[in-house]
């Protein structure tokens, strides 16, 4: 039987798993077409302490993020983007270059089985946070995702910044 995803994890770790303090979770947004490697990052990063809103595509990923950015969705903000690079109807390079990079744009990791030099300088151009190729270390992963939340967190929290 398939262990339960905890929905309501504690809003910081007290000393037991990896991460340390934050006041609130950070909330991120997952994009992934496989529906099993979709569930196990979502469990790896609950497991971690996020909040994970997912999509099963591109086009649901765009669809998602926009309503956010346009204040369609009051009250959610995303501090981090994970996204597959190959899906049906949009790639993670092609939401990233619809929605931008700029301060009100959360950071995007993208991720994919099929990394090249090409692909590394494409998404750097367009402003990906990050290029990772499968496998992943989860914990590497959740690491890298944390420390990008946390400085969206302070950006977003400095004087003169959204």
């Amino acid at each position: 039987m398939p262990t339960p995803i905890n929905e309501n994890p504690p809003p910081f770790d007290v000393g037991t798993g990896p991460r340390t303090a934050r006041a609130t979770r950070a909330h991120l947004l997952l994009a992934e077409d496989d529906a099993d490697f979709r569930t196990l990052l979502q469990r790896s990063f609950v497991k971690h302490g996020f909040e994970v809103t997912t999509a099963c595509d591109g086009f649901e990923l765009y669809r998602i993020l926009a309503h956010s950015l346009n204040g369609q969705s009051p009250g959610v903000t995303y501090a981090v983007v994970v996204a597959d690079l190959h899906m049906p109807r949009w790639s993670g390079l092609g939401v990233l270059a619809l929605v931008g990079c700029d301060s009100h744009t959360p950071p995007m990791v993208i991720i994919t089985a099929f990394g090249s030099d090409d692909l590394r300088e494409q998404a750097k151009q367009l402003g990906a946070a990050a290029v990772l190729e499968r496998p992943l270390d989860l914990d590497d992963l959740c690491s890298l995702v944390d420390r990008l939340a946390e400085r969206r967190i302070v950006r977003a929290g400095s004087p003169g910044t959204a």
